[in-house]
C-alpha cells in the first residue's frame, strides 16, 4: 500500500510512503464490493490506491470521480482517457 496525497497544488511536495496493510484494512477491503474499495482506501488515507481503484471503476462511480476532480480543480479532465502506469518491477512479473 502507498500512503500519500497531493492533488492539484503546483507548489506541493508529495511523499509516498509504502505501508503494510493492517488487518482492519484487509478485512474492510474483503467486505467491500470491488467497485467501492476506493472508499475504504480513502478512510485509511491511502490516496494512491484510492485513486487507482476509483480510476479502474470510474464508470461505476462517475459521480464520485467527478467530485474528486472538481474538489481538486481538475474537472476539465473528467472525460479524458486515463492510462494506468505500472512500475517496471510489476511489469516484469507478468
Amino acid at each position: 500500500m502507498q500512503r500519500g496525497g497531493c492533488f492539484a497544488q503546483s507548489n506541493c511536495v508529495c511523499e509516498i510512503e509504502r505501508v503494510a496493510a493492517s488487518a482492519e484494512l484487509t478485512q474492510q477491503l474483503a467486505a467491500a464490493p470491488d467497485n467501492e474499495d476506493y472508499d475504504v482506501y480513502a478512510e485509511f488515507g491511502i490516496i494512491y490506491e484510492m485513486l487507482t481503484s476509483l480510476i479502474e471503476h470510474r464508470s461505476a462511480n462517475l459521480a464520485v470521480w467527478q467530485a474528486v476532480l472538481e474538489a481538486n480543480e481538475l474537472s476539465e479532465v473528467s472525460s479524458e482517457q486515463i492510462s494506468i502506469l505500472v512500475p517496471d518491477a510489476l511489469n516484469s512479473r507478468h
